[in-house]
């Protein structure tokens, strides 16, 4: 188990990582909210601006939390448990995400993704397809059709 300060870093740089997204995003964007973090017997640990996306998502994540603990406190006082090798999907949860997934008419949703896609961010979205799943030739369709 991390102590005191270990936590109390681990959130600062969680926070930190949160702020830099926001700041990649928008990098226009202004502070909204300094956070000082200190252990409980008062040490200081550091301190960090958060811009608003981070702040209002920080507070959506934490309201999240506080809802689960409240609903569900033994749930929540018991901890995350990694899954243990006897877990299992329900067998009828499974069975219905194999149908769902096989449902899935790939080329008509690859067609859609990419018409969404901004015409100057096709060619990169194409590319991200192809690093996943590879270059997949499509009988009697050339590239740059879908």
């Amino acid at each position: 188990m991390a102590d005191n300060t270990s936590i109390a870093q681990q959130l600062l740089a969680a926070l930190h990582n949160l702020d830099m997204a926001d700041l990649a995003a928008n990098p226009t964007g202004q502070p909204v909210a300094r956070i000082s973090i200190r252990t409980m017997g008062g040490e200081f640990v550091g301190e960090l601006q958060l811009g608003q996306r981070a702040a209002e998502e920080t507070t959506n994540a934490a309201s999240a939390v506080a809802e689960y603990a409240l609903a569900m406190p033994a749930d929540y006082q018991a901890g995350r448990t990694a899954p243990t090798a006897n877990s299992e999907l329900h067998p009828m949860a499974a069975a219905e995400l194999i149908d769902m997934f096989d449902s899935l008419d790939l080329v008509t949703l690859t067609k859609t993704v990419l018409n969404a896609a901004a015409p100057t961010d096709r060619l990169a979205a194409t590319k991200a397809i192809d690093d996943v799943f590879g270059h997949i030739p499509h009988p009697g369709v050339e590239d740059g059709d879908l």
